[in-house]
């Protein structure tokens, strides 16, 4: 009898320690607050990482592409030079007296157009896929001329010169046609914010105010942009990146008046239109 005994006992005490053993298990999983006890992070006083809900970036970039009314007005008014050169009724030194002997081929040749834009911009993350903020830009539009001297002879006015005025000067480089220092809105979509890679989309708006030819003087410039835009961020580690976006931006553009005779300063002057840039931007930015 006190061996069945024994043995009932020892089964009793055997089965409640595997009962006793995932039980435990389950305790010791549970988190600190579920079992009354404290969180032992804060007694040792090691803090949790925090959310990292700030960017301040830094983006430059060339533009691609452009068109729209203004490229189209630039070109019919390099067209016309072209054209006046020819016929005479402007004269330039070094092509004109070709053009007399030989006969009215010359050809202005086309001009390449390009823009460059440098900005800081900062946005802060909304807790999901968005973030918002704002952005400060410097943007200009050049091109690359080649154009002749070129002036008002005397004899179209029947005035006793060979000639009475200037109308453009010789040009064989790059020239700054409009530039403007700008303010918008940024808003942008997050595929895989905290990641290592994380591509977007980006949406813009906003205003900006220049000068044609020559920043800090010269006609007035004003213009009305929108632009939208899709790039991947390499975030190398938790507060540091850089970034590669292609985005597309309309412009409506509203100028100063300028001389009509008088183009040396100011060679294009579209007085209002628009303009459509696809653009290159390349940035570094610091989350904080």
């Amino acid at each position: 009898m006190k061996r069945r005994y024994l043995k009932f006992w020892s089964g009793i005490l055997f089965f409640s320690g595997v009962l006793t053993v995932p039980l435990n298990a389950q305790e010791i999983k549970r988190a600190p607050s579920e079992t009354g006890q404290p969180d032992r992070s804060d007694q040792t006083g090691e803090k949790r990482p925090e959310a990292k809900l700030n960017l301040i970036e830094v983006q430059l970039g060339p533009a691609v592409s452009a068109s729209g009314s203004i490229v189209a007005s630039s070109e019919d008014g390099i067209t016309l030079l072209e054209r006046l050169i020819n016929s005479g009724t402007l004269y330039a030194p070094r092509v004109t007296p070709l053009i007399q002997a030989v006969g009215p081929g010359y050809k202005i040749p086309p001009f390449h157009l390009g823009s460059n834009q440098i900005g800081v911009s900062y946005e802060r993350y909304s807790g999901g896929r968005f973030s918002f903020g704002g952005a400060i830009r410097y943007t200009d539009v050049t091109a690359g001329l080649t154009i002749p001297e070129s002036f008002i002879p005397g004899s179209l006015v029947n005035f006793q010169a060979p000639v009475i005025s200037r109308v453009t000067a010789e040009i064989h480089s790059r020239k700054v046609l409009a530039s403007a220092f700008q303010v918008e809105g940024v808003m942008s979509y997050h595929f895989n914010g905290d990641a290592e890679w994380d591509p977007y989309l980006r949406a813009s708006g906003g205003v900006g105010r220049g000068w044609l030819a020559h920043v800090g003087y010269g006609p007035h410039l004003e213009e009305l942009h929108g632009t939208i835009g899709a790039g991947m961020r390499w975030n190398f580690n938790e507060t540091s990146s850089i970034s590669a976006e292609i985005n597309t931006s309309g412009f409506w553009v509203m100028t100063g008046p300028s001389s009509f005779i008088d183009r040396t300063d100011v060679l294009i002057n579209p007085g209002k239109g628009s303009i459509y840039i696809v653009r290159l931007l390349l940035g570094a930015g610091y989350r904080f």
